[in-house]
């Protein structure tokens, strides 16, 4: 006791005052509610918004610098607006993307403060020599906290007095069962908390009992508090979406430059070279529109859309995970999710339904004795540390699952606490620890004493006179059925003491057993089915007998013929290179501690495999933190779990993790579609320009004029960049995959955006579109030369064919890229909102390049000004639409070649349609 409380009973107001200010308040320093500004503001940590940020403010001084020097006295007004579109939808793009980034995140953060407790603990301590209620909050050190059974005990406090007192550590150390305290002073200060008798922790709570203890510890300084630190120091991982989207930054970052310096010298030296007039390279112009041209390439190589729709994609793949029960905490768990190989679960409560039942009471001195006429359910009901009251309609459960399931049973059975203590009281109690594995209680009864003892079945045989094989036999009849068995025996108590130790639990007579059963939730084995066959592993970890872990793993279909179960015994004996060469074999690890899952993840992901844990108690945090996504439980879950989580189950179910993983992997699938889409449109782009540079640079050098000579413009790509692919990359949110993504294996972290065949579909309709988008350029061309068209208006008018069949065939192509298999076309139903979110893009495209004053801000020619013939405007539309055509026939007779009867339907179709 400490000085100041020595002749007092607790701290008075003022120094309890005081020592809040010295000590600060008895909290965890937990996430503080995000600075919408600051959450705003790290969106632009990401490459690609660096990237665009460059562009735009580099446009933006081009505009400047252009509007400054002469542009607003010899230019019109259209083309000053022109000059600062490119800037403004760029900034535009930045800020739409942050704020969706900023939305999500504040929206995660709401979900999981809703799943904390709404009220704040309550502690009872002396001050000012009275017993007072306060916020657990204010507790201090000093304090003398009270506690007793289904309190949560609020600090770290060291035992002054107890009667009968029990405490649950299982959110501290992983152990389930009751642990007995005492006054004491311990053996060693570095002692394992478990065996820690004299003291209790922040976070755990009384099963049994009451105690006075005085607070040495609070907030960061308790054991809670130390592992909570912990977590946080821990380095975050990088899921394998950003790594492949930082990766590809770098190339268009690098690409981007090269394009632009290239782009830049290549036009220097051909308009010097086909210059008009004598000034050659000393003409100023020819360097300020290949710093213009230059630009173009560089926004062209890079795909502006790329963050914002991945971030929408992201955002919808977040909402349907939360619609499925599952809190997502930041955007790119979502797609690790879809990654994971190995998921790593829990037993009790997340593959079953936590709800321990007994399915099996066995008396070996009379096998007919029902519960209520036998000395084993005497026994169990003397050793119960479970506590259930009724607390007005509600009915109040407190204890471990275990002992809640047998004294529901035991009160079936006619047993109730007022009948059984009038015949028999308790003189003193051993409580279980998890070395022993037992616990005793010494039992007056109205003729004689007896000693109790209830424990694991294998270590109450070896103490028993009488085991025999029958006992054994039935142990395992039990165990390979999946139950949890608990022993129970027994022995005359001759000594006049009343005092208890280890050393009497020997020389016992085996008296009989309960088995339990926690039923599997329903859905479960099926899930578990759909996670293997999409090549994601499940591994049980589980602090149960092997035996009973092994059973269920077998019934639920997580263990096979040739699997290894491992106990946490043989797993201590392992160094990390062995557990390492067979961890890929195991999968169930049995009577672990939650700090063994530590080693497990570390151990999965040397072997490369994308992780999943899953965990509530405190001491799973480290863990959860360390895997590659951390699972914790929503409603068992502590506070700490769900801090350490990338995601946090509302409903603690199994299914909802293998759900998740799926709507993972589509809403990556849809990602990497998006990202096809917008490569296809860069990659033309950049084809169109460079050829178009020295193509029609050449051939057109007459009608050029002089002029300032362009392919597209960096506000037409932009355009094609954003407002053509917009739509249908939301559409691609939405609609129903044709692929069922959970019966094929997860994509290994070693692959590219560009794997599985995509580098292939990607050029192919990159030619295509850029072949049809520079025939439009040159056809167009054509005929503005045949009506006598020249300078800048021929530009203009080649560069607006060459735009609207770029952005056409681009607003077309998601419908492409949508399935590999099917024709589009046959299944409208299917794809109704990509057709029409395609054909809305259409219309967004054909509308800017054909409404007056509209098209000339962005930099096209009026096509519609009764100046230029109807060819100008419909060259490109048709050219527009080729490309969609081209891959269709292509997947005809691509499916036609790999099997006939696939097309023949089609073909069919056709012919009716003709008769008709």
């Amino acid at each position: 006791m400490s000085e100041n409380n020595k002749n007092s009973q607790g701290l008075t107001t003022a120094e309890a005052k005081t020592r809040n200010q010295t000590y600060g308040l008895n909290v965890l320093k937990k996430t503080k509610k995000p600075n919408v500004f600051l959450v705003f503001l790290s969106q632009f940590k990401d490459a690609m918004v660096i990237l665009l940020l460059i562009a735009a403010v580099v446009s933006l001084g081009i505009a400047i610098y252009n509007v400054s020097k002469n542009y607003v006295i010899t230019r019109e007004q259209n083309e000053v607006v022109a000059l600062f579109i490119s800037p403004f939808v760029i900034f535009l793009v930045v800020f739409l993307n942050s704020l969706i980034g900023t939305y999500q995140s504040l929206k995660s953060y709401k979900a999981v403060k809703a799943l904390e407790k709404n009220n704040e603990l309550k502690a009872k301590v002396y001050r000012d020599g009275k017993i007072q209620v306060i916020p657990s909050s204010k507790v201090t050190v000093g304090d003398f906290l009270i506690v007793e059974a289904g309190d949560y005990i609020s600090a770290d406090a060291k035992i002054l007095k107890c009667y009968d007192f029990s405490v649950v550590e299982s959110s501290l150390t992983g152990e389930s069962n009751s642990v007995f305290k005492r006054v004491g002073k311990l053996a060693s200060e570095n002692i394992a908390l478990g065996d820690r008798f004299n003291q209790i922790f922040s976070g755990t709570y009384v099963s049994k009992g009451r105690a006075l203890a005085e607070v040495y510890a609070i907030g960061e300084n308790t054991q809670l508090g130390k592992i909570s630190q912990m977590i946080k120091n821990q380095k975050e991982l990088l899921t394998p979406l950003q790594k492949k989207l930082i990766h590809l930054s770098k190339i268009f970052g690098y690409a981007g430059v090269a394009l632009f310096l290239l782009t830049a010298i290549l036009h220097v030296l051909l308009s010097a070279l086909f210059s008009n007039d004598s000034l050659g390279f000393k003409n100023p112009k020819i360097y300020s529109d290949a710093f213009l041209i230059g630009i173009s390439l560089a926004v062209a190589a890079v795909p502006e859309g790329l963050v914002t729709f991945s971030t929408v994609l992201l955002a919808i793949g977040v909402s349907r995970v939360t619609k499925n029960k599952a809190i997502i905490r930041n955007l790119p768990s979502i797609e690790v999710l879809g990654s994971t190989t190995v998921i790593c679960s829990d037993k009790t409560g997340t593959m079953t339904q936590n709800k321990m039942q007994v399915v099996g009471f066995y008396d070996f001195t009379n096998p007919a004795a029902t519960a209520d006429k036998s000395m084993v359910g005497v026994g169990f009901f003397a050793t119960n540390t479970a506590t259930i009251r009724q607390e007005g309609d509600k009915l109040v459960e407190i204890g471990d699952p275990t002992e809640i399931g047998i004294l529901k049973y035991l009160t079936n059975h006619k047993f109730s606490q007022e009948m059984f203590w009038r015949s028999y009281s308790k003189l003193s109690t051993l409580e279980f620890d998890s070395e022993r594995k037992m616990m005793s209680v010494l039992l007056q009864s109205l003729r004689d004493r007896s000693l109790i003892v209830k424990g694991a079945p294998d270590v109450i045989l070896k103490r028993s006179l009488n085991a025999n094989r029958s006992h054994y036999e039935k142990i395992e009849e039990f165990i390979s059925k999946g139950y949890r068995v608990l022993a129970l025996a027994y022995k005359k108590w001759e000594s006049p003491s009343t005092q208890l130790s280890v050393q009497d639990e020997n020389n016992l007579t085996f008296l009989g057993l309960v088995a339990l059963y926690d039923p599997p939730r329903e859905e479960v084995a099926s899930s578990i089915l759909s996670a293997k066959n999409a090549g994601v592993k499940t591994i049980m970890i589980t602090g149960d007998h092997i035996g009973t872990a092994v059973s269920i793993a077998k019934n639920l279909g997580i263990y096979q013929t040739g699997d290894l179960a491992v106990s946490g015994a043989e797993l201590a004996s392992w160094d990390d290179k062995y557990l390492d060469s067979v961890i890929n074999n195991v999968s169930v690890f049995a009577r672990v501690n939650p700090s063994d899952k530590l080693r497990i993840v570390s151990s999965l992901q040397r072997q490369n495999q994308v992780v999943a844990m899953t965990g509530d108690g405190i001491n799973d945090a480290p863990a959860l933190k360390k895997a590659n996504i951390g699972i914790a439980m929503g409603q068992a879950g502590t506070d700490v779990a769900k801090e350490a989580s990338g995601v946090v189950l509302a409903d603690d179910n199994y299914k909802t993790i293998v759900n998740s993983i799926r709507i993972g992997r589509e809403t990556f699938d849809r990602i990497k579609l998006v990202i096809t889409n917008l490569l296809v449109s860069s990659i033309a782009e950049v084809i169109i320009i460079l050829l178009g540079l020295f193509i029609y640079r050449f051939a057109f050098n007459r009608q050029i004029d002089g002029n300032e000579f362009i392919i597209l413009s960096a506000t037409q790509l932009l355009i094609v960049n954003l407002l053509a692919h917009g739509l249908p990359a939301i559409a691609l949110g939405i609609v129903k995959q044709e692929e069922n993504v959970m019966l094929r294996k997860p994509y290994k972290t070693t692959d590219t955006i560009f794997s599985n065949g995509t580098f292939i579909v990607l050029l192919r309709q990159s030619l295509i579109i850029a072949f049809y988008s520079l025939l439009a350029y040159g056809v167009v061309g054509l005929f503005a030369i045949i009506n006598d068209l020249k300078g800048k208006e021929f530009v203009r008018l080649c560069s607006s064919a060459a735009f609207l069949t770029l952005g056409i065939s681009s607003s077309l192509n998601t419908l492409n890229l949508m399935t590999k298999k099917n024709l589009v076309f046959a299944n409208f139903n299917r794809y109704k909102w990509a057709i029409l979110a395609s054909l809305s893009s259409f219309l967004i495209v054909v509308f800017l390049g054909f409404t007056p004053y509209l098209s000339e801000w962005i930099g096209n020619a009026n096509v519609l000004s009764e100046n230029y013939t109807a060819l100008y405007g419909l060259i490109p539309l048709i050219f527009g639409f080729i490309p969609l055509f081209w891959e269709e026939i292509h997947k005809l007779f691509d499916q036609w070649w790999k099997d006939p009867s696939i097309a023949r339907p089609y073909f069919k179709k056709f012919k009716l349609a003709k008769k008709k």
